[in-house]
């Protein structure tokens, strides 16, 4: 496996062992890995526009739109209207909503924590400015169809591997 097709393999590993994680979390609540990061965003940020938290948690608006649907129907968040401005709807988390968050570890993030403190200072500093290249790249949607295909590889070649 190239250098490329390796680090591209491992990447999306790690964001699958993140999703396992904090899939079986969330099961264990009832709720869903989406749901808890938008749970996580609002304790920290205070009420959002759906179109801000959206941004935040990585999600289309939309999408957005039908986890707080289910999270409201469990009583955690609660949709208010500005006064001002009544297009505007802000979401807000509920003191039920801020309860479960304290009796709840962040088990995902406290394993990427714990992983990330293993390494050197020199290469968390080399981790921290290659992924904000990629993110850079990523946003700017130069070079994509190289990054799919190296993941691509990465997949195939690790296939082949375990066969």
């Amino acid at each position: 496996m190239d250098n490329v097709a390796e680090v591209a393999y491992n990447l999306r590993k790690v964001v699958l062992v993140g999703n396992d994680l904090s899939r079986k979390r969330g099961l264990e609540i009832g709720l869903t890995g989406p749901q808890l990061s938008a749970i996580r965003v609002l304790s920290r940020t205070g009420p959002l526009m759906i179109s801000e938290l959206a941004n935040l948690i990585l999600l289309h608006p939309a999408t957005t739109g039908g986890i707080l649907d289910r999270l409201e129907a469990k009583g955690l968040i609660l949709r208010r209207r500005s006064h001002t401005d009544r297009r505007i709807v802000r979401v807000h988390l509920t003191q039920q909503g801020k309860e479960l968050l304290q009796n709840w570890a962040p088990v995902t993030q406290e394993t990427l924590t714990s992983a990330l403190r293993m390494l050197t200072d020199e290469k968390l500093q080399n981790l921290a400015e290659v992924l904000k290249d990629i993110m850079k790249t990523l946003e700017t949607g130069e070079n994509r169809s190289d990054i799919t295909v190296s993941i691509d590889s990465a997949q195939a070649s690790n296939t082949a591997s375990n066969q």
